[in-house]
């Protein structure tokens, strides 16, 4: 029963395994919700343990609370949970109509010539998280990243491998665009294909 349910602080619920896991956790969504710590009302969330016992989310859990998305955390089972708020009716970049409409599967040039705007829209939300929590994605992978169906709006995911910034600054606008053009790009997680 553990793996489909989860109890913490006297809160349980329901998950169901999502299909997309990453390297080194399990990710669930949280069938009923999960209440907001501040205003109480139930929210979409999503809880993650360990792949082993000992994983903890100690960065994840200082970053997540900082900008205010962290919804719990503990043990159960033995193993370490977070529960996070969700991100909702959105998925990564290939998975959008707009990119199956714009016909960038297999259009290396078109794919890059269409995506490339999108960067920037990253680029600002990354510029915003820092700007009013110092705190700077440091995984900006195509998956890392959440787009409505017509790809206007991203969200950003997966906080484990942040870090503090006092502030933005020129170099890390560069080194953010040269990461998310490599990711989308050349990467293993590339959405450009030739």
């Amino acid at each position: 029963m553990g793996g489909d349910t989860l109890k913490l602080g006297g809160i349980e619920r329901t998950l169901t395994k999502v299909d997309d896991q990453g390297n080194s956790a399990i990710t669930y969504k949280v069938n009923e919700g999960w209440p907001d710590p501040a205003t109480h009302a139930n929210v979409v969330a999503f809880a993650k343990k360990g792949k082993t016992l000992l994983e903890k989310f100690e960065e994840e859990i200082k970053w997540l609370t900082r900008i205010g998305d962290l919804l719990a955390n503990g043990v159960y089972e033995s193993y370490h949970w977070i529960v996070l708020r969700g991100v909702v009716d959105k998925v990564d970049l290939a998975s959008t109509p707009w990119y199956w409409n714009h016909g960038l599967a297999g259009n290396y040039n078109n794919c890059i010539k269409e995506i490339e705007p999108k960067l920037d829209l990253v680029t600002a939300v990354v510029k915003d998280y820092v700007e009013k929590f110092q705190v700077l994605h440091l995984d900006l992978q195509p998956g890392n990243i959440l787009w409505d169906k017509e790809a206007k709006y991203p969200s950003l995911i997966d906080w484990g491998r942040a870090k503090e910034v006092a502030h933005w600054s020129d170099d890390i606008q560069k080194a953010v665009k040269t990461q998310l053009e490599f990711a989308h790009f050349k990467g293993e997680t590339k959405v450009c294909f030739q």
